[in-house]
């Protein structure tokens, strides 16, 4: 289903100049329309202003070209008469370059088209569609305010609300990094010159990550050691949990006490594979599922002949393989 302000610009879009027509003593102000008249001096700070309004709330459509006038006490106005955007296609490119600097970082998905109005002089009309954005709250560059849309206003957003907004989305948002396998020796194993996958945990999001469990889930074609060996290096603890679906499932947690910063890189894990031939590897999964405090995410490790590019050899002591590894996969959450 369209939203509202995609479903108003789509009109303008495939009816062009008759729609312009068509809004004049029709269509009102609201939360998803304002009608602008073209002043060259002011479409900078007009832009911002009404475009992170828009991009705050649900997002909108600035018609640039019509007049709007009042109705009275608490009504909002309404198109009222054409007022021509001298060149339309130059206004057009001015909105591009600017919808990236109108905000204190990029509004997504802004977009303008021209209509051109009949009769040849080459005057007309620009549409402006500013969706509803996913990375709200934004701050309008040089005014440093907030703004958002309440019926056909375009008003100042209380700190209440910026701090809803902000909290609402504070969340960590994680990466799981694994880098080349090396030959290793862990204390628990049986066969020397396990393979030793490292995985180490990034935190992209904007609050430090707390509470983290991983379930770790071996499909039993990938070969091992007997038993998947997981050997985290502190602060890790990894448990035995019972088989299911055919898997191995082993669980990794993270001391509850222990923060994962914005931007930092921990090691998580040592995963220890059989030393057996990487062609051995291809086309085998391994699932990774995440928790955190307000977060989760499955991770799919999908092995390959070439993340293999060396010999298993043993090292004598430590918890997990030699450092200088090299980055394998970068993992996101499917």
């Amino acid at each position: 289903m369209l939203d509202s302000a995609r479903a108003i610009f789509e009109e303008f879009q495939s009816r062009g100049y008759e729609r312009i027509t068509g809004a004049l003593s029709t269509d009102e102000e609201g939360l998803t329309l304002d009608f602008k008249q073209f002043k060259q001096n002011s479409v900078t700070s007009v832009f911002r202003r009404i475009a992170v309004a828009f991009a705050n709330s649900s997002g909108g459509v600035i018609v640039w070209g019509i007049d709007s006038r009042g109705q009275g006490a608490n009504k909002p106005r309404i198109a009222d008469k054409e007022a021509p955007v001298p060149d339309p296609n130059w206004l057009v490119g001015r909105l591009n370059d600017l919808a990236n600097q109108i905000a204190s970082y990029g509004i997504p998905g802004i977009q303008s088209i021209p209509i051109v109005k009949p009769g040849g002089s080459g005057e007309g009309f620009v549409v402006t569609l500013v969706p509803e954005s996913n990375v709200k709250p934004h701050q309008a560059q040089v005014m440093d305010t907030y703004f958002y849309r309440t019926g056909s206003n375009t008003i100042t957003m209380p700190h209440a609300m910026i701090e809803a907004l902000v909290l609402a989305k504070a969340r960590p948002e994680f990466q799981l990094l694994c880098y080349s396998p090396h030959g290793f020796k862990h204390p628990t194993s049986r066969v020397r010159g396990t393979w030793a996958i490292q995985i180490n945990l990034l935190n992209v999001g904007r609050v430090p990550g707390r509470g983290i469990d991983c379930i770790i889930l071996r499909d039993n074609k990938v070969p091992a050691q007997g038993e998947t060996t997981l050997g985290p290096p502190p602060p890790v603890r990894a448990t035995r949990s019972p088989i299911f679906e055919g898997n191995e499932t082993r669980l990794a947690r993270l001391d509850r006490d222990f923060l994962v910063y914005p931007r930092m890189e921990t090691p998580f894990l040592s995963l220890h594979l059989a030393a057996v031939e990487p062609s051995e590897f291809e086309g085998h999964e391994i699932k990774f599922m995440l928790f955190a405090e307000g977060y989760s995410g499955d991770f799919i490790l999908r092995l390959s002949t070439s993340d293999f590019d060396g010999a298993p050899v043993e090292a004598n002591h430590g918890q997990t393989p030699p450092r200088g590894n090299r980055l394998i996969h970068t993992l996101v959450a499917e």
